[in-house]
C-alpha cells in the first residue's frame, strides 16, 4: 500500500510540474484540471499574477497623484531656510503659529505649490516690499490659505507680485487670506499685484484697511490686475482702503459673490483695453458700498449683474466710456446720482434694464453723450431726488435712438421732471418713449433741443400719467409722434 502510495505521488507530481494540471482532493477523489501556464497560485489558492495586477494599478493611481514632494516651514525655520525649501519647488506648507516676516520670500520656480495649515498668522517687522515674490515667468502656481491671517504692520506693500512676468503665464490660484493694517501711502501698489496671468482664480480673499493715507502723488489698490484674462474672483471682501480693485488691458474676468465697501476713491476702476478691446467683463452677485464712485468703466463688453450700490457720495456707475455695457437686476440707493458719466465719450449700445433705483439725490440716470441704448423695465423711486430723474443729453453727432420703456417714474418732488431728453446736434432723432408710467413730479416727459434740428422723429406712445403737474413739455421745432393715452 505504501508503495502504491509513493507511485501516485510520483505520478501527480509529474503531471504537475510537466503538464501544468492542479490536483485537487475532494474527500477520496483527486480532481485534475489544466491550469493555465502563465498562473501562479498564491498559498490560498489565489491568482498571485491578479494580485500584482492590482497592485500595479493602486501604485500608478497614486503616483498620478502625487505630484509634488513636500517640505515643511515652522514658525522657527530661518529666513535662508524658507528660501531654500521655496527655492526647491516642492509643495511647500506652512506649520501653525505666528511667523515673523523680515525679508522677501521670492518663488523661484514653475509648478510650485504653497498651503497654510489652520493657525498661522503672518506678521511683517521689517520693511519689504512683498511678502511673496514670483519670479518672471513662472506657470502653475498655487497659493492655499486656511483664512490665513497676514498683518502688513504698515510695512510691506502687500501679499504676493507677479510684476516681473513679461508674457502670460497660465495658471495662478491664490485662496484663503485675510489681508490688513497698511495705512502708509504707497504709490501704484496692490495688496495682490498680478500682470500677465491667464487662467487664474482669486477665492476667498479679504483686505481691510489699506492705504488709505493718500496724497495727490499716491494710489493703491487691494487687487490689481494688468495684462491679464480668463480669471475668476470668487468670496472677495475688501474694505476701508483707498480703491478696491484696479484693472486695466483684461479680457474675460468675473467677479462675483464680492462685498466691498468705504473706499476714499473707487469700488471698481475698469482702465481702457488696448484699441478699446472687447473686454468681457462681468461683476455679479455683490455689493458695493461707501464708496466714490462705485463703478468706473472704461471698458467694452461689461456686464453689471445682481449688484446692490448704494451710498456713494458721487455716482453709483460711472461710464466715462461705453460700449456694450449691460447693467440689470441691480438695486441702486441713497447714491448722489445712480448711473452717470462725464461727458468725455460717446457711450452707445447699452442696456439699463430690470433695475431698482431707490431715493436717488441728484439724478437717478444722467447721461450726456448716450445713443443706440436701452433704458427698460426699471423702477425709479425717489423722495429726496433734486434734478431731473432720468436726464439723456446727446452731445454727439451720432444721434440718440434711444429707447426709454416700461418704466416708473415715482417722485413727491412737485419740483422736478421724471424723464427729460435734450439734443444738441443734427440727427438726433428717432427715440422711443413707450408704456412708461409717470407718477407725482412737476412735469413727466420734457423734450429740448438747444441746437441742430431737434429730436425728429420722437415718438410717445402709451405712457401714463397719474398726478404729474405737466405730462408733456415740448420744446420748440422738434419733430414728434405722440400717441399716448389721452
Amino acid at each position: 500500500m505504501e508503495r502504491r502510495n509513493f507511485l501516485v505521488n510520483i505520478l501527480l507530481w509529474m503531471l504537475t510540474f510537466f503538464f501544468g494540471f492542479t490536483i485537487k482532493k475532494e474527500g477520496d477523489i483527486l480532481n485534475l484540471s489544466k491550469t493555465d501556464a502563465r498562473m501562479v497560485l498564491d498559498r490560498d489558492g489565489k491568482n498571485i499574477s491578479d494580485k500584482i495586477g492590482n497592485l500595479n494599478e493602486q501604485l500608478a493611481d497614486t503616483t498620478a497623484k502625487v505630484t509634488y514632494m513636500t517640505a515643511l516651514i515652522t514658525p522657527s525655520t530661518s529666513i535662508a531656510d524658507r528660501q531654500n525649501i521655496l527655492n526647491s519647488g516642492y509643495h511647500v506648507t506652512f506649520a501653525s503659529g505666528d511667523y515673523s516676516i523680515d525679508q522677501v520670500m521670492n518663488i523661484t520656480k514653475s509648478d510650485t505649490k504653497v498651503t497654510f495649515i489652520p493657525g498661522v498668522t503672518f506678521t511683517v517687522n521689517t520693511a519689504i516690499d512683498y511678502i511673496f515674490r514670483l519670479n518672471a515667468n513662472l506657470k502653475n502656481i498655487e497659493i492655499y490659505g486656511s483664512n490665513t491671517t497676514i498683518n502688513l504692520n504698515n510695512k510691506a506693500n502687500g501679499l504676493l507680485t507677479s510684476a516681473k512676468n513679461t508674457i502670460k503665464q497660465d495658471n495662478y490660484i491664490i485662496k484663503g487670506f485675510k489681508v490688513m493694517n497698511n495705512d502708509v501711502p504707497y504709490k501704484f501698489t496692490a495688496v495682490l499685484y498680478l500682470k500677465n496671468v491667464k487662467n487664474f482664480v482669486i477665492e476667498s480673499f479679504s483686505v481691510d484697511n489699506y492705504s488709505r493715507m493718500v496724497t495727490q502723488s499716491t494710489s493703491a489698490y487691494c487687487i490689481g490686475l494688468f495684462d491679464c484674462e480668463d480669471g475668476y474672483m470668487s468670496k472677495i471682501s475688501l474694505g476701508k482702503s483707498y480703491i478696491g480693485i484696479l484693472t486695466h488691458n483684461v479680457y474675460n474676468i468675473n467677479l462675483s459673490k464680492f462685498s466691498i465697501s468705504n473706499m476714499l476713491d473707487n469700488g471698481v476702476y475698469l482702465l481702457e483695453n488696448i484699441n478699446d478691446a472687447s473686454a468681457g467683463v462681468s461683476l455679479t452677485n455683490g455689493l458695493i458700498e461707501q464708496c466714490e464712485e462705485g463703478i468706473v468703466n472704461y471698458l467694452t463688453d461689461l456686464t453689471i449683474d445682481d449688484v446692490t450700490i448704494k451710498r456713494n457720495t458721487n455716482k453709483g456707475v460711472s461710464l466715462r466710456k461705453g460700449l456694450n455695457v449691460t447693467i440689470s437686476k441691480c438695486t441702486f440707493r441713497d447714491n448722489n446720482t445712480d448711473i452717470g458719466d462725464d461727458n468725455s465719450y460717446n457711450i452707445y449700445d447699452n442696456k439699463i434694464i430690470n433695475n431698482n433705483f431707490y431715493n436717488s439725490k441728484i439724478n437717478s440716470i444722467n447721461l450726456s453723450r448716450v445713443s443706440r441704448s436701452k433704458i427698460k423695465d426699471n423702477l425709479f423711486k425717489s423722495d429726496v431726488i433734486t434734478g431731473t430723474m432720468v436726464r439723456i443729453v446727446d452731445e454727439s453727432s451720432q444721434g440718440n435712438e434711444n429707447e426709454v420703456s416700461y418704466n416708473r417714474f415715482d417722485s413727491t418732488n412737485q419740483s422736478i421732471t421724471l424723464l427729460g431728453i435734450t439734443g444738441y446736434y443734427s440727427g438726433v432723432s428717432d427715440n422711443l418713449i413707450a408704456y412708461n408710467r409717470f407718477i407725482n413730479a412737476g412735469v413727466g416727459i420734457k423734450l429740448l433741443r438747444s441746437g441742430g434740428t431737434g429730436l425728429n422723429a420722437t415718438k410717445l406712445s402709451k405712457n401714463m400719467y397719474s398726478n404729474v403737474g405737466r405730462k408733456k413739455l415740448i420744446g420748440a421745432g422738434i419733430t414728434l409722434v405722440d400717441e399716448d393715452f389721452a
